[in-house]
Order: C-alpha cells, then sequence, then structure tokens
C-alpha cells in the first residue's frame, strides 16, 4: 500500500512538475499548438492569394485585355488623345459632412 502512495506522489509530483515547468511544461505546449495553429491559418491565406497571382500571371501570359489593363495600372499610360483622371483613394471610414 505504501508503495501505491509513493507511486502516486510521483506521478502527481511530475504531473505538476509538467504543468508548471515554464521552459518544457504544458503551457509552452499550448502556446505552441496556439502557434501553429496560427501559422496554418496564414498558410492557407497565403496559399489563397497564391492562386490568385498564378491566375493573374497566366492572364498576363496570354490575354491581350489584361495585358493592357496591366499596363494601363501600373504605369499609368494612356493611349494618344485620352485623358486619364485619378480619383483619389476613399480611406477615411467616416461618413462626409452634410452639403448645407
Amino acid at each position: 500500500m505504501r508503495s501505491l502512495l509513493l507511486a502516486l506522489a510521483l506521478v502527481a509530483a511530475a504531473a505538476a512538475w509538467a504543468w508548471l515547468d515554464p521552459n518544457d511544461g504544458i503551457t509552452t505546449w499550448l502556446s505552441l499548438r496556439a502557434d501553429v495553429a496560427q501559422a496554418e491559418t496564414r498558410m492557407r491565406g497565403l496559399g489563397a492569394q497564391n492562386a490568385s497571382l498564378a491566375e493573374q500571371a497566366e492572364a498576363l501570359r496570354g490575354e491581350p485585355f489584361a495585358q493592357e489593363r496591366a499596363v494601363r495600372e501600373e504605369l499609368r499610360w494612356v493611349r494618344p488623345g485620352e485623358v486619364l483622371v485619378r480619383i483619389p483613394a476613399h480611406t477615411d471610414t467616416a461618413a462626409p459632412p452634410p452639403i448645407p
């Protein structure tokens, strides 16, 4: 009976040590699990972004309209006789003031 109590005490001490150890304990394991979950979520997002960029690259290889659109957007080129109108991006989320 005494050896059973000693074994239970050792198991309880080991469990307490595993829970409280700041370098290798359960809290570290839980933190690492959260980090892995966050990294996997980020990887899924980057995978979707990568697929989108691959589609855009494929379109630029074979579609003249996509090529022209890219040149116009990136380099702000216009054809002779065209007028370029720039509209500033509206970044303020507040409602515009009322017109008197």
